[in-house]
């Protein structure tokens, strides 16, 4: 086989296997959309816990617990697309720059039927009062950098917090 073909198969055998055990040792883990999160990204892995949180509670909370979970999403928007148009947007609305189109309505887990009881509710508020506590932690190690992060955070912490009232 001439010099050149050898090369070549070493080449592609490199690119399709990597360079080893250290290129495989740490694959990127996946948050809940099935982006690739960076390892070393505590904040992101946090507020999808809180996200998870959320979605496990048992009660709609009128609306309020769907829409921390959008607010917890933009945040994660914004770590990860900083300075996108979609952020630029939700962050003129929060400011309150002149746009009037509501916001989008929250994807949310889907529904199953349950039976209410107190059991269950106070289940359902534990779960909210544990993803707020985390989304307060995240909120501190956040960089004042970050004016869009925050806001989506206190934003979603006033959500949790009407929701808890009802």
């Amino acid at each position: 086989m001439p010099r050149s073909r050898v090369g070549l198969v070493a080449a592609a055998l490199i690119l399709v296997h990597g360079f080893g055990p250290a290129a495989q040792a740490n694959p990127p883990k996946l948050n809940l959309y099935n982006k690739v999160v960076a390892a070393h990204d505590p904040v992101v892995n946090q507020l999808m816990a809180a996200k998870q949180l959320l979605l496990l509670a048992n009660h709609d909370y009128a609306g309020h617990r769907s829409k921390a979970g959008y607010e917890i999403s933009a945040a994660v928007h914004e770590i990860l697309h900083p300075g996108s148009t979609a952020s630029q947007l939700m962050m003129s609305k929060k400011l309150g720059q002149g746009l009037s189109s509501t916001m989008p309505s929250p994807i949310s887990a889907p529904r199953t039927v349950r039976t209410g009881n107190a059991a269950s509710q106070a289940a359902s508020n534990s779960k909210l009062i544990n993803a707020a506590q985390i989304l307060t932690q995240v909120q501190a190690q956040v960089p004042a950098t970050k004016p869009a992060v925050k806001l989506h955070i206190q934003a979603a912490l006033d959500e949790i917090s009407i929701a808890l009232s009802k």
